[in-house]
């Protein structure tokens, strides 16, 4: 049986989420949970919601709350610490500081589909063997 993998994504620009969003429903056996625009609501979704999502997309620049704050909050709430986060990011400069606060991958920002699509694809993968 094949799992279907439930992706929360937090993404503040409209173009990006728009990207992201389009290229997630290419992805087989991929279902978006939800989407919200910055840390601090996808706090307060998650630490509400019903149904808790396999992994999280997140971006690194947000305002109010941002990825790398989102990651810090996450880690110490017992009810979503161990969802799987993959930090987004137009720049690498971060990317060290991402894994040690907890983020299971590390994507940059692409503008083009396809190779967003393959990042995506790669990632999602790797969580999932990584859970087996």
């Amino acid at each position: 049986m094949i799992k279907l993998t439930t992706v929360f994504l937090v993404e503040d620009d409209e173009d990006d989420r728009y990207s992201f969003v389009s290229v997630l429903n290419t992805i087989s056996n991929v279902h978006l949970l939800d989407v919200v625009s910055n840390g601090k609501e996808a706090l307060e979704k998650l630490r509400t919601a019903p149904v808790l999502p396999d992994v999280i997309f997140v971006d690194y620049r947000m305002p109010v709350m941002n990825g790398l704050d989102f990651l810090a909050a996450k880690s110490e709430d017992s009810r979503i610490k161990h969802i799987p986060a993959v930090m987004l990011s137009s720049s690498e400069e971060m990317r060290e500081e991402a894994f040690l606060l907890g983020a299971k991958g590390f994507i940059r920002k692409s503008s083009d589909d396809t190779v967003l699509r393959d990042k995506m694809q790669q990632a999602l993968n790797s969580l999932s063997y990584s859970q087996i």
